[in-house]
């Protein structure tokens, strides 16, 4: 896969299938990491919106994933944010 976040090994546990080799992604939207098939490499989601934001713009199935558009790390900022908000009071 040209654009993954990473690449999976695994041993099959029942020894049927040998290695498991898969890619995957991270969800720009929930922070969530998905295995990708090789025949879904071309039909990944991408958000136009967090494609520049941070690298990567791939989005997960998940209809709230859809719904809304905020970066994963844009939440985690805001969240740092309102912290150093509160630790001021």
């Amino acid at each position: 896969m040209r654009f993954s976040a990473g690449y999976s090994q695994v041993n099959d546990p029942d020894g049927k299938r040998g290695i498991i080799e898969q890619d995957f992604f991270k969800c720009c939207h929930c922070g969530g990491y998905h295995f990708v098939e090789p025949k879904d490499v071309i039909n990944l989601n991408r958000c136009p919106n967090c494609d520049d934001y941070r690298g990567g713009g791939f989005v997960c199935d998940s209809p709230e994933c859809h719904r809304t558009c905020k970066h994963f790390m844009r939440k985690i900022e805001e969240a740092e944010a309102r912290e150093r908000f509160r630790s001021m009071i």
